[in-house]
């Protein structure tokens, strides 16, 4: 709220400062379009004002433009420092989005420029204390007091603030102080009772009982509330030890009500004289709890409490029809004093006809003995009735005597676990009334008890059909048919008490329904329906995150209204509420749901390490094809499934509108939790079971799971660490009925932490690696990478028997070697020279967080990928830390591409000593870069290896024989070529070698490209054989993707209107990361588009070959589109400063790796300025309309490939030469480099 701001405008005159003041009015009464175009008049006349941008900006965010707010609110910062309106605005767009610790800080920054504007102190004090910032809180509203001490509600959140902080004492002061500035004569209200009350708990949280208690005394005039007096009278005597003064108060309370349970704990712990048992929150009563046969004054207590509801017998009889005198003695009375009581219980409710005398005494159950006097009791009972007498008097028994009789048998033998007595005796009760539902219910718990799910979920719903119009039958029946797994059922079921006017599951989720949430959920994970496991779990976890966010709601609410008590209540159960046992129950479903794709990817990984090396060419080339198949089936079925539910949308929306409805919110964006499967499996895992060890630590369960997930993680002490903690909760009690089973499970995660700890300390060779990628196309090389160690691995290489690996990577490293990356890889992906500024504070954390996690890690080595600005700074770091300068070898993939850059051409090798001292290794990509940075032949610490596409193109096609994984001699490196053109690249060594090498590579990639069957890729992807397909490929960065995606699109549009007769088919291959962003953008436009997701090389080496044409963003997927020979647009937008930028240094021509080889353009590129929808869109015109255009087109994209052999290392062999994985190379040498380290 910005009405009471005293806004700065004096620097507008009058009449734009009155339009000002109308952008905050319109604000206020959400007329968001006339305030933007009050906003714009200003800014025509005054662009630079800044508190007329963060307003416009306000707005926007009011309007679900947040990006564009964003940059409004920041440009008013840059303009106007100094306003507290702009920061004001920036700390609520910040609290819009949730960002509370950014909020606070903006929020400070408005009060250091203006530290009386109360409406921002206002703001500020309800975040603090939402963050549970209490010193900060109870600062400000010191403030607020001051500026404004006529006020009473900031009096009392000043004391509030206090009582918070644990200032006790100072609280009390302040509400007697506030007490002193009214008038004592006046009489007792709502408000101040309230505060009374409240003041009477913070001298009791003081500890000082007896003024307490004195209190309590001196404000019984102003209190209202006269049970709630007596009941503090009562637990404050109680606890002070005067323990007949509280058995006094507390028989006024039974008085009042008998059956309060809360009563009896009170009367209980005086009547024993043991104030140790009061505990408020215990749900048991302490006669059910405490061993009276181990008490040392057991006899006794147990003698007093049977006098006291023996005295109270025949008052309690007169007045009502209560059986807490009769049941509360059960708990602690033995033998035939049991019998008797027992005897008198039982007999009255089954008479009177009460179901729930079994739930009643389910507690006796923990006793045998007990339980058998129950039997006996139930026996004697049948045999009477049975008989035709009755259990009471001489009068002739009901019928329905006998039936509920036989209704509790069944629940004892069921309680027992002797289920066919069980359910010989509610068969009858059936046969003999089969109208009653409680009889369908209790049957169909005995069959779930049997294990027999089907049959209990038949049975319920059989009770179900009995009363239509009852909800708690319903949901049972619901929940038994989830039991059984049959979710649709269930659905249908829960749906018929759910609105329908919108999607029943909404409805369910709006009302928080997490019982079945959880139920559903743990259906799904049996069935391995991982997604839609994930979806329910999540959804409680929302619910929960929505819980502590509602706490707003009563931060100004509850002072108001002087609910001071229940406010402070409400801020500890916040506090605490992850305990709460929907949340648990959760969090352990999404744990496991975790574990077992982790489980599933590390066995895929396994299977695929162990049986690709074993693989023909040809069997590895069929398989590859098979599996790719597969995927695109399962793409086009998803693609299907979107399509469906679009029109089901737009179906279901034009009902809505024809009905009057209002329309449906909150589109669900990932309908079968793909995003949520595809997330960090391992990290997912252990962010719930940190929760969990945070809030339920008493809970054994927490640390059995947090043990599971340590396990996987390899980290040995944190599974040590959970073992113990799991040992301790053991040893301090579990249920009894749990004891076993929970007992076994230790043992069991024991024997698997002493086998984990031997492999940590035998003398087994393992292999320590942190690997650090910053981008996909890093990612891509890095599990090429672990591939290849984990392909020696398998194959017994003794330099790695075992493989440990850490670091921050994508999907496809984790994928190799699965491992969990410390942070998402994305953080890092920024492309650009400008554009990496607003990045710098994160990549400046995320610095340290590596630094600090290599150091704790200690690998043998650290090898970077590709992201020179963030991992040359991670291996400087390394170097100047004596803790892993010396004991950690630093490797980087990729070279700097310094050749690229007029100020660094003129280096000599010499010049790059400084990286020759930080690196133990380069391998580079282009056949000429050893050249530029190795200044001797004495020590070889840069290699060519080959680029990853080139790689990838000769993988997937079978072109490396099996005997290329053996191992490269120490010292002899492959054959190197290099291949130029102009001042760049000349020709050199060996050029009818390279030929040679380019004919046979073009050989290669020609018949590829002819294996593939067009018609059946189109078909799989549901393409029509006549449509011309064009694929998009428009980055792997989000900031990259944003930027080229809306002119892409534009420039189809231009296509298609300059060609309306043609059918255009759009393909966007891209990342799971980042296919949200694609299909929001591409869902609304008028061609057909289709959006394929993490497609593997073998499958966009298809989708590439069988499209007509391709336009890609400059990078690793041109030089894989030009090996599929798809005529190919590289495109590349940025900041216009980062373009003046670039230009200036830029020491070349072109960007793509063929037009680079052959210093000419055969690929056609479009770059910064002239990267525009007109330019793009005649590009494609060419590409797909001109025949000889085309023709030209392939003939270039031809030599452009012959040209990337030179982009492949070779080796001499008796058929030739023959071309090795650059991943097996830089393997080797890292297994050479790190068994030399260890030999010295």
């Amino acid at each position: 709220m910005l009405t009471t701001m005293a806004v700065n405008t004096k620097q507008l005159p009058a009449k734009e400062n009155a339009l000002f003041r109308s952008i905050v009015k319109y604000y206020e009464i959400k007329q968001y379009k006339k305030g933007l175009k009050a906003a714009d008049s200003i800014l025509k006349k005054y662009p630079d004002h800044g508190e007329t941008l963060a307003m416009k900006g306000l707005t926007l965010s009011c309007m679900n433009k947040k990006e564009e707010a964003y940059e409004y609110v920041r440009l008013g910062l840059k303009n106007d420092l100094k306003s507290h309106v702009c920061w004001h605005v920036y700390g609520l767009l910040y609290r819009a989005d949730r960002n509370y610790n950014e909020a606070i800080k903006c929020y400070r920054n408005a009060i250091r420029i203006d530290p009386e504007n109360l409406q921002i102190l206002r703001d500020l004090y309800l975040l603090q204390v939402q963050m549970r910032d209490l010193k900060g809180f109870a600062e400000t509203r010191r403030t607020m007091l001051t500026l404004k001490p006529n006020n009473r509600n900031n009096w009392i959140g000043f004391a509030i603030a206090h009582h918070l902080v644990g200032n006790y004492q100072m609280a009390i002061d302040i509400i007697d102080k506030y007490f002193s500035t009214l008038d004592t004569t006046r009489a007792a209200n709502y408000e101040d009772s309230e505060i009374f009350m409240y003041q009477n708990q913070l001298v009791e949280e003081s500890g000082d009982l007896e003024r307490a208690l004195s209190h309590l005394e001196e404000s019984k005039a102003m209190i209202l509330d006269t049970l709630w007096w007596r009941q503090k009278k009562a637990e404050l005597l109680l606890r002070l030890g005067r323990y007949t003064e509280s058995i006094a108060v507390f028989e006024e309370l039974l008085e009042v009500n008998f059956d309060n349970y809360n009563y009896h704990r009170g009367v209980q712990c005086a009547v024993m004289e043991r104030k140790d048992l009061f505990q408020p929150n215990n749900k048991a009563l302490p006669s059910a709890t405490v061993d009276f046969s181990k008490e040392s004054k057991g006899k006794e207590m147990a003698e007093a409490l049977c006098k006291f509801y023996d005295s109270k017998m025949d008052t309690v009889n007169a007045k009502s029809k209560s059986v807490t005198c009769l049941r509360l003695p059960l708990d602690f009375t033995t033998g035939e004093d049991f019998r008797k009581r027992a005897d008198a219980l039982m007999k009255k409710q089954l008479t009177a006809g009460v179901p729930s005398l079994g739930s009643d005494l389910k507690s006796i159950y923990l006793s045998a003995s007990k339980a058998k006097i129950v039997e006996e009791l139930t026996l004697s009972y049948l045999k009477t009735l049975e008989a035709k007498k009755p259990l009471v008097g001489t009068a002739a028994p009901s019928p329905t005597v006998l039936l509920w009789t036989m209704y509790f048998a069944a629940q004892h033998y069921d309680r027992l676990g002797n289920h066919a007595k069980a359910i010989e005796f509610i068969d009858k009760c059936i046969k003999h009334t089969p109208t009653v539902l409680d009889f369908y219910q209790r049957k169909a718990r005995i069959l779930k008890h049997m294990g027999e799910l089907n049959k209990a979920a038949d049975v319920m719903v059989e009770g179900r059909l009995l009363d239509l119009a009852d909800r708690y039958i319903n949901n049972k029946a619901t929940e038994y048919l989830l039991h059984a797994d049959r979710v649709e059922d269930a659905d249908a079921t829960i749906a018929l008490f759910a609105r329908h006017e919108g999607d029943p599951q909404q409805n369910l989720f709006d009302m928080q329904c997490m019982w079945y949430e959880n139920e559903c959920g743990k259906s799904y994970l049996r069935q391995k329906n991982y997604g839609l496991a994930l979806k329910r779990f999540c959804a409680v976890e929302k619910h929960f995150a929505d819980f502590i966010e509602d706490q707003f709601d009563f931060h100004t609410y509850c002072i108001r209204k002087m609910t001071l008590r229940s406010y402070i209540q409400m801020l500890r159960m916040c506090d605490t509420i992850y305990s709460h046992a929907a949340f648990v129950d959760a969090a352990h479903g999404a744990i496991a749901t975790y574990l077992e794709l982790s489980d599933k990817a590390t066995a895929a990984a396994a299977n695929g390490g162990d049986g690709g090396s074993k693989q023909s060419a040809a069997e590895k080339k069929k398989a590859k094809r098979a599996q790719a198949k597969a995927r695109k089936a399962e793409f086009r079925k998803q693609e299907e499934e979107a399509e469906k539910a679009k029109q089901k949308e737009a179906e279901d929306a034009n009902k809505a509108k024809k009905a009057g409805l209002p329309p449906r919110a909150n589109k669900d964006t990932d309908p079968l939790g793909e995003e949520l499967v595809n997330k960090p499996h391992l990290e997912e895992a252990w962010r719930f079971a940190k929760i969990l060890q945070d809030y339920v630590g008493s809970d054994i369960k927490t640390h059995l799971a947090s043990f599971d997930v340590a396990l996987r993680k390899n980290k040995v002490l944190l599974c040590l660490q959970a073992l113990l903690r799991a040992q301790k909760c053991l040893e301090a009690g579990v249920p009894a009925r749990d004891a076993d089973k929970l007992k076994k499970e230790v043992a069991t995660r024991r024997t698997r932490f002493l086998e984990e700890a031997k492999k940590v300390t035998d003398p087994t060779v393992a292999m320590v690696l942190y690997v650090i990628a910053g981008e996909a196309s890093g990612d891509a090389i890095g599990a090429k990478v672990l591939a290849a160690l984990a392909r020696k691995k398998a194959a017994g290489d003794v330099r790695v028997q075992e493989l440990h690996v850490q670091g921050i990577g994508g999907p496809l490293m984790r994928a190799a070697v699965p491992f969990d990356s410390l942070f998402p890889m994305h953080d890092l992906s920024v492309m650009g020279l400008v554009e990496v500024l607003p990045a710098l504070w994160r990549f400046r954390r995320r610095l340290k967080e590596t630094v600090a996690d290599i150091r704790a890690f200690q690998p043998d080595v650290v090898l970077t990928i590709d992201s020179k600005g963030f991992t040359f700074r991670v291996l400087k770091a390394l170097q100047r830390d004596a803790a892993t300068s010396s004991g950690i070898l630093r490797m980087h993939y990729v070279a700097p591409s310094v050749w690229a850059y007029t100020h660094k051409r003129g280096k000599r090798p010499e010049d790059y000593a400084g990286l020759a001292q930080l690196l133990e290794h380069m391998f580079v990509l282009m056949p000429f870069e050893p050249t530029i940075f190795q200044a001797t032949k004495e020590r070889r610490w840069c290699t060519f290896v080959g680029h990853p596409a080139v790689e990838d193109a000769l993988e997937m096609h079978g072109r490396f024989d099996d005997h290329t994984c053996e191992r490269v001699e120490s010292g002899k490196t492959p054959h190197e070529i290099t291949v130029g053109h102009d001042a760049l690249l000349r020709l050199h060594e060996d050029p009818l070698s390279c030929l040679s090498h380019g004919d046979m590579f073009q050989a290669w990639m020609k018949e590829a490209r002819s294996a593939v069957d067009k018609e059946r890729v189109r078909r799989e992807l549901g393409i029509a054989s006549n449509a011309r397909v064009i694929c998009a490929l428009v980055g792997s960065r989000e900031n990259e993707v944003k930027k080229t995606l809306s002119t892409v699109i534009e420039a189809i549009h231009e296509v298609q209107r300059q060609h309306s007769h043609t059918e255009l088919h759009l393909v966007f291959p891209t990342t799971s990361a980042l296919a949200s962003v694609v299909r929001s953008a591409v869902a609304q436009q008028p061609f057909v588009s289709s959006v394929l997701v993490d497609l593997s090389a073998p499958e966009r080496f298809e989708l590439f070959v069988a499209s007509d044409g391709a336009v890609a963003v400059s990078g690793t997927i041109v030089t894989e589109t030009t090996l599929a020979g798809v005529p190919t647009t590289v495109i590349y937008r940025a900041n216009r400063l980062t373009e003046i930028i670039a230009q200036r240094l830029a020491a070349v021509r072109f960007v793509s790796l063929p037009n680079l080889l052959l210093g000419r353009e055969v690929i056609p590129e479009l770059l910064f300025s002239n990267c525009t929808a007109t330019n793009i869109a005649h590009a494609l015109m060419r590409t797909l309309h001109t025949e000889s255009n085309a023709e030209q087109a392939t003939r270039n994209a031809d030599v452009a490939l012959a040209s990337l052999s030179a982009l492949a290392s070779w080796e001499p062999s008796q058929r030739g030469p023959k071309p090795v994985r650059a991943s097996d190379i830089v393997a080797e040498t890292i297994l050479q480099a790190v068994a030399r380290k260890k030999a010295q």
